[in-house]
């Protein structure tokens, strides 16, 4: 074989694995920033009195931000055991997980300015039960349709929190376990 197509293939190998690591470590920073943020964040609502400032505020943060956010407040809970997800996107619609009392609760995070969606309510549904979770916590920052608080009302694996319940999670880290 040619001694310029080794260089060549070489110096490719190089450049892939250098831009592969640099992919890796952005991420790594990416999450970090992320995380840092989310515990700014938490410490400064602490000082906010109104819920409906709060709400307002979290609709104006970063979709992810606000996962870590909820997966702090969770964490508040000495007795609650937060499981990150490696990534943000591609999670399949789990954006945490944790466990109480031994057993496995899911978490969708929604920034809504408005009202939430049934099938996103449905969707997640789906979800609880394909990974035989005990409970879904659907939190989001909007407001709930009638359709959708029928859906939850009908199925004991679901529970929607949001409003003044979201503040007061993020205030005292509090799941109802049952």
């Amino acid at each position: 074989m040619n001694i310029n197509i080794l260089i060549a293939i070489a110096f490719c190998l190089v450049v892939l694995i250098t831009i592969y690591n640099k992919y890796k470590t952005n991420n790594k920073q990416t999450h970090l920033w992320r995380q840092k943020s989310a515990k700014k964040i938490h410490n400064s609502l602490k000082s906010i009195e109104h819920n409906g400032q709060i709400i307002s505020y979290l609709r104006k943060i970063e979709p992810f931000v606000f996962e870590e956010l909820l997966l702090i407040a969770v964490a508040q809970n000495p007795q609650c055991k937060v499981i990150k997800n490696d990534r943000y996107t591609g999670d399949g619609g789990i954006d945490g997980k944790f466990i109480l009392n031994n057993k496995l609760y899911i978490i969708q995070a929604k920034r809504y300015k408005s009202i939430i969606h049934s099938q996103d309510i449905l969707d997640f549904i789906r979800k609880i039960n394909e990974t035989q979770a005990h409970k879904g916590l659907f939190i989001h920052t909007g407001r709930t349709n009638t359709a959708s608080w029928e859906f939850c009302s009908n199925d004991d694996s679901i529970e929607i929190i949001s409003g003044t319940r979201l503040v007061h999670l993020i205030r005292f880290g509090y799941i109802n376990a049952n």
